[in-house]
């Protein structure tokens, strides 16, 4: 008796202090204009359309800088929307096209892939040092 006290005791003061529940899923984070952002890699907007995969990502530092990675779905979006998208927005965010799906900014490099099956887009965008 006095263990099961003791857990929901416990349970509680996760509760109080406002820790998720066990498996919640972290918020999207988005600004006052409405734009969502990558939760791993929260100064790159996720596409309208677009559903982050927050399961498959990455997070990691290291004395060289961080390796991130992100992965979205689009059920409705065309590979090359996608990449119009992120073609037009990185620059905005200081990403100088470095080539095919390729981007730099200080001393990172974000890589774009883009992949479709069955009607469906896979993107993933990684950021490691150069």
């Amino acid at each position: 008796m006095k263990r099961i006290h003791f857990i929901f005791t416990i349970l509680g003061f996760f509760w109080l202090c406002g820790f998720p529940p066990l498996g919640a899923q972290p918020a999207q984070q988005e600004n006052p204009h409405g734009t969502t952002f990558f939760y791993a890699l929260n100064d790159v907007p996720l596409m309208p359309g677009l559903r982050e995969l927050s399961d498959e990502a990455l997070h990691f530092d290291k004395p060289e800088g961080r390796i991130v990675a992100a992965t979205a779905l689009g059920e409705t979006l065309a590979p090359e929307a996608i990449q119009r998208f992120y073609g037009a927005v990185l620059p905005q965010l200081g990403w100088i096209p470095a080539g095919e799906g390729s981007f730099l900014r200080g001393e990172e490099r974000l890589r774009l892939n883009i992949q479709s099956a069955e009607g469906v887009s896979i993107v993933r965008l990684q950021v490691a040092p150069r």
